[in-house]
């Protein structure tokens, strides 16, 4: 399904970080591209490692929502 962004429209994605746990981010490491898997272990902290994997999947299901494109592309 393709979302269509017209001109003076603003679309707003959200992702709650507090609640993500390491067993519900599993399904999103599928979608990162090898340079991105490389960085997530590279952050200090565990909520730090979950926000990032989090957020490049979500950038990745939401362009893919725009272009017609897979999310692992």
């Amino acid at each position: 399904m393709s979302i269509a962004l017209t001109a003076g429209q603003v679309h707003l994605w959200l992702m709650p970080y507090g609640d993500i746990t390491d067993d519900q981010l599993s399904p999103y490491w599928f979608l990162l591209s090898q340079a991105e898997k490389e960085q997530a272990p590279r952050f200090l902290f565990a909520r730090d490692r979950r926000r990032y994997v989090a957020t490049r999947a979500l950038v990745r299901m939401v362009l893919s929502r725009y272009a017609p494109l897979d999310p692992e592309d």
